[in-house]
């Protein structure tokens, strides 16, 4: 995260004036009067799931919002200063990164008569009932139900007699309570409609209790689900965004050029593969999940010489699903039933640097991070070595389960060059919560274990060499 904006602030004080069209001076000091109501709801927000906020999104500018601010430069940023428009300016950029990734809007649900703003939904197939449905919204998960009074009155006791109710509302037609638990908060909306109570379950993490803060904020006076970053906020995110791109892209042709694309002096033969990846076998009948970026712009794919076949990608997740009709896999990847805890073990399996090293490469690290670059869901940052051709690969835990989806290396030089600091080992990999939605999506159930011991990690090498496949691109 700190690295993130640390990037960002290179880049903004670099660019000066280009962002006058929304700053016209980054190290002025910052005052809300430059900005709309709707945007300034828009920086509550942002600084509400940074958990640094906790009051209404109401766009108005106060002693509670000023602090937020505060704490955001000192904690995220790292510094101690005075808020500045560069300061405002990372935290609309990340804001509207975290929108774009989780796919923030409005959500109607039927019967509770309010609007919500949530992260995409997606359905929780194996979780519903006749009662309602379910829906996961990134690591959150959330339930709607109709119930009857009674039934309604227990949803609202602790489940945990050590758990803590610091919020209830006990009204003839409204019911709230929120319960802090050992490992995560659940917020309980009830309202009674000819009868029926319709009711409405929030349960996330304590690191999104900021995200679950905003979904339920509509439910109180003085607060909207009307919220999305302005115009000038996007054209500012987008030209970072761009600006980002380029400094990579600038480093890519800083390389010395290669012998036809085979990066080992060999000469490239027409049949040779154009690039290579990593895929990992999650059902017995060939299908494989992998990156979308290594599947894209392929003329044709293989398997160990087998024509493979693209079942469906997802840009946002950088996910591809991929089928191999006569593959026959000697073992099944099984995911994890919960996130990979922080600090926790991790080993990937990959074939990097195909040309050159040849063979499944398997590297070990911890979790660093659970959230990848600023802030967001869909990744967590790993330690664990990873080069070209790791992307798609697995990433698991201590008892060899799937927590993960090898993603992303940060590109040191380029970062190098923008903060005057080399990075190490600063590695991305999907969520294995985001992954397993993926394949439910497209009709596969992931194999799940609820738990498990841990194992040697020559037997975690021994099951992921038996479904972990090289991907090659033509």
């Amino acid at each position: 995260m700190r690295l993130f904006l640390c990037c960002l602030v290179s880049f903004f004080v670099a660019l000066g004036n280009a962002y006058s069209m929304d700053f016209s001076e980054p190290d002025a000091p910052f005052s809300p009067s430059t900005l709309t109501r709707e945007e300034i709801r828009f920086l509550q927000t942002g600084l509400t799931i940074k958990r640094h906020y906790f009051d209404d999104l109401d766009g108005l500018w106060g002693r509670n919002s000023q602090e937020a601010l505060e704490k955001f430069i000192s904690i995220d940023l790292n510094e101690d200063h005075a808020p500045t428009n560069l300061d405002v300016m990372q935290l609309v950029v990340t804001t509207v990164v975290e929108f774009r990734l989780l796919g923030w809007g409005q959500t109607t649900f039927p019967g509770v008569d309010q609007t919500l703003l949530t992260p995409e939904l997606q359905a929780d197939e194996s979780n519903g009932s006749d009662e309602g449905e379910s829906y996961f919204m990134g690591d959150m998960a959330l339930r709607r139900l109709v119930l009857s009074r009674s039934e309604m009155r227990a949803t609202h006791k602790k489940s945990d007699p050590s758990a803590e109710l610091i919020y209830s509302i006990r009204q003839k037609r409204i019911w709230a309570s929120f319960v802090d638990y050992t490992d995560g908060v659940v917020f309980v909306y009830s309202r009674n409609n000819r009868g029926n109570w319709n009711t409405i379950l929030v349960a996330a993490e304590r690191e999104d209790v900021g995200r679950l803060l905003v979904v339920i904020a509509p439910l109180f006076r003085g607060n909207s689900a009307d919220i999305e970053p302005s115009n000038r906020f996007n054209r500012l995110t987008d030209r970072f965004l761009e600006e980002f791109d380029q400094a990579q892209a600038t480093e890519e042709e800083k390389k010395p050029p290669r012998q036809n694309g085979s990066g080992n002096g060999k000469t490239r033969k027409e049949d040779d593969p154009r690039g290579t990846g990593t895929g990992f076998a999650v059902n017995a009948e060939g299908y494989l999940l992998t990156n979308a970026h290594v599947v894209n712009e392929c003329r044709a794919l293989k398997v160990r010489g087998k024509p493979a076949f693209i079942v469906d990608k997802d840009e946002n997740f950088d996910l591809a699903l991929v089928h191999v009709p006569d593959l026959e896999p000697a073992g099944i990847a099984i995911f994890a039933d919960t996130p990979a805890a922080l600090n926790s073990d991790i080993t990937t399996a990959g074939f990097p640097l195909s040309g050159l090293l040849g063979g499944l490469n398997i590297t070990r690290g911890t979790v660093a991070a659970r959230k990848g670059l600023g802030g967001s869901g869909v990744n967590m940052q790993i330690t664990a070595p990873l080069q070209p051709g790791n992307s798609g690969g697995p990433a698991v835990n201590a008892s060899g389960q799937v927590v993960g989806v090898v993603v992303a290396k940060l590109n040191a030089t380029a970062i190098a060059e923008a903060i005057g600091d080399i990075p190490q080992n600063v590695n991305f990999a999907i969520r294995g919560t985001n992954a397993q939605l993926f394949l439910h999506q497209n009709g596969i159930t992931p194999r799940k274990a609820v738990s498990g011991e841990p194992l040697a990690p020559e037997e975690i090498a021994s099951r992921l060499s038996a479904y972990t496949f090289l991907i090659n691109c033509f």
